[in-house]
């Protein structure tokens, strides 16, 4: 009886997750038909004209947000690319969970707690210390 209990909630759940994907692929169709475009930051709904606008203020709402607090650590995704400049290394980097606009370029000496994906980068694009 326990099993077939648990079997009954599963399927309710499933059901559950089919419909509101239905619900929004609904919507996302409806948007569609009037014209309507999601802003890629906060997912607010906005006519073509005000949407551009809006994104760039909604970004720079983010950055300012993101620069308020100095102590908060960001995870790197991926290591993209790699400059020298003065002599400092500095890498192109994606953050995790963060849209592209989001990529920066940091110096290696902040960016300890990734040695691995830059060992990667490095070793994968034929940089040697000595290239620095």
């Amino acid at each position: 009886e326990e099993e077939e209990e648990e079997e009954v909630k599963s399927n309710r759940k499933e059901n559950e997750i089919k419909n509101k994907k239905k619900e929004i692929v609904k919507e996302t169709i409806a948007d569609a038909e009037t014209g309507k475009s999601i802003c890629k930051h906060c997912s607010k709904l906005f006519a073509p004209r005000g949407l551009k606008s809006h994104e760039a203020s909604c970004l720079n709402k983010k950055r300012k947000a993101m620069l308020a607090d100095p102590n908060t650590e960001y995870n790197v995704e991926k290591v993209l690319d790699h400059r020298v400049e003065n002599g400092t290394s500095f890498y192109l980097v994606h953050w995790l969970d963060w849209s592209p606009q989001w990529d920066s370029w940091e110096p290696e000496s902040s960016l300890e707690s990734c040695r691995d994906l830059i060992d990667k980068f490095r070793k994968n694009h034929h940089i040697a210390e000595e290239d620095e």
